[in-house]
């Protein structure tokens, strides 16, 4: 297929609204986050829900998104125009954006920090250019740029399995994996390989939810369970005309997922369980919930 789906780029647009609403709701958590800007006047554990609820699936969505237009464009305009197309719209923008506005990022923060130490009072216009000023002079890491970090890397690894694609065993876990994806597309058997997968990988993780690496340094396990989604994108644009098929069990999938994420976060909240099981409910969340976007948004436009 070479026309483009209009209906996946409403969903990233909404993905990326619903980073706005991510974000935001930081500064309403009962449970803060620690170094972010919070309202102390007011608080809520829906805002807490909120927040967990969001972050189950909107990145992995970002990701599998951005794989199924990978190669979309890749057998558009060829691999080599492909790289050179990525390097002009991502790496420039990247490391231009780290340089610029990373440091204007940060300001905030540190006007935050420089307010619950101070107060108000003390502000003017000399302490905030002085804070604009220190932000440009130290290193602070990627920020909201870790998404477009990543996405270098597997753009890279992605060319290199595309340039050796017919070798003998590529090309054999290839087609197995295309064709186990494309025969059980619309039952649960595959939905449970990669609620299995998920949780193993999350296994690795410190942190009972996805943590999020702003750093230059590699997380390998995390860069693995991203670029699993990034790979399920690419295997669904194979399978592109029976994506509707998905629509089929959508209130399913939505039901499920969301009934997942409520009892992971009671779980969590209430209830001194092992992580393991907290992650092994997040993992299926966050299947079910994919599941149900790129089978809504399959034929909306």
């Amino acid at each position: 297929m070479k026309q483009r789906l209009h209906s996946f780029d409403a969903m990233r647009a909404i993905a990326m609204f619903l980073g706005v609403v991510l974000h935001a709701s930081i500064a309403y958590k009962a449970n803060p986050v620690f170094g972010w800007p919070r309202d102390f006047s007011y608080n809520n554990v829906v805002f807490d829900y909120l927040y967990h609820f969001i972050h189950l699936f909107r990145m992995e969505l970002f990701f599998a998104i951005a794989g199924f237009f990978t190669h979309f464009l890749i057998l558009k305009i060829g691999p080599g125009e492909f790289a050179a197309h990525r390097f002009k719209r991502i790496v420039i923008p990247f490391v231009l954006s780290t340089i610029v506005l990373v440091p204007l990022s940060m300001v905030p923060f540190r006007y935050f920090d420089y307010m619950s130490q101070h107060g108000t009072e003390s502000l003017h216009l000399g302490v905030v250019l002085s804070l604009t000023i220190d932000s440009y002079k130290q290193w602070n890491g990627l920020l909201h740029l870790w998404f477009l970090y990543d996405l270098i890397y597997f753009y890279t690894f992605t060319l290199i399995i595309y340039r050796f694609r017919n070798i003998g065993y590529i090309k054999f876990l290839w087609l197995k994996i295309s064709a186990f994806v494309g025969s059980n597309l619309v039952n649960h058997k595959l939905i449970v390989v990669l609620g299995i997968l998920l949780f193993i990988n999350t296994l690795y993780f410190s942190s009972i939810d996805v943590p999020v690496n702003t750093g230059i340094r590699i997380n390998l396990a995390l860069l693995i369970y991203y670029y699993t989604f990034f790979a399920f994108g690419i295997i669904l644009h194979f399978l592109v005309d029976d994506l509707w098929r998905l629509k089929r069990h959508g209130l399913l999938n939505v039901s499920i997922g969301l009934l997942l994420s409520i009892v992971s976060y009671a779980f969590y909240i209430g209830l001194n369980l092992e992580s393991h099981f907290i992650k092994f409910i997040n993992a299926f969340a966050t299947v079910f919930f994919c599941y149900w976007f790129f089978g809504g948004f399959s034929d909306c436009f």
